[in-house]
């Protein structure tokens, strides 16, 4: 078997639920697990154009418990700061790939971690400087790739081409591969036991 992430790192919602599918993940180490990027914000916008953040904001702490940093409100309140998913997108694909599979959705975590609490920007090297530290990556592996990628602005990622295929219209989305066959794994979720009510639910099922 095997899941597919379908996210966002600029993805409130995403955010709020990463911390429950890394402890699904972490109950389910045997599941191998591929994560696909969906290109939300792909238009160079600055994030002040986007006015209900805010407010969704308030929904996923209530719902998921999870905060938002006092650098990251700052940043959103300022408003000018340009949200650009192709970079996160282009820069968790390279640093994944060092990376097991069991430590693949901690990087989505951290990642947005950097954004949504320090307020760092994911068009900027020092924030992808600062995982590879986290994990023990070796600079010099990736750096000059991605260095140059990021100069590129509201490029084509192609895990978006692997999104359309699944049709998935909406962040986070949790699809489940078992024999050949797709299933939604996520379904309404906001809890670990309710993600594993659903796995369980699909894999005794089909």
């Amino acid at each position: 078997m095997k899941i597919y992430y379908i996210w966002d790192a600029y993805c409130g919602w995403c955010y709020g639920f990463g911390k429950v599918l890394k402890q699904f993940t972490n109950n389910h180490p045997e599941i191998e697990i591929e994560v696909l990027s969906g290109g939300l914000f792909n238009q160079g916008n600055p994030v002040g154009m986007y006015e209900h953040i805010s407010e969704a904001n308030k929904r996923i702490s209530e719902i998921y418990g999870v905060n938002f940093g006092t650098n990251y409100n700052d940043l959103l309140s300022e408003g000018t700061h340009i949200l650009d998913s192709y970079h996160p997108a282009i820069g968790y694909s390279i640093l994944s790939k060092f990376l097991r599979n069991d430590q693949k959705i901690s990087l989505t975590n951290d990642l947005q971690k950097l954004f949504f609490i320090d307020g760092m920007s994911l068009s900027d090297i020092k924030t992808y400087r600062k995982l590879a530290n986290i994990y023990d990556i070796e600079e010099t592996l990736f750096i000059e790739e991605l260095e140059e990628k990021l100069k590129v602005n509201a490029g084509y990622h192609e895990d978006y081409t692997k999104v359309a295929e699944f049709g998935a219209r909406s962040y986070p989305t949790l699809i489940l591969e078992k024999d050949g066959s797709y299933y939604d794994l996520r379904g309404n979720a906001t809890t670990a036991d309710q993600l594993e009510y659903y796995y369980n639910k699909i894999k005794n099922t089909y």
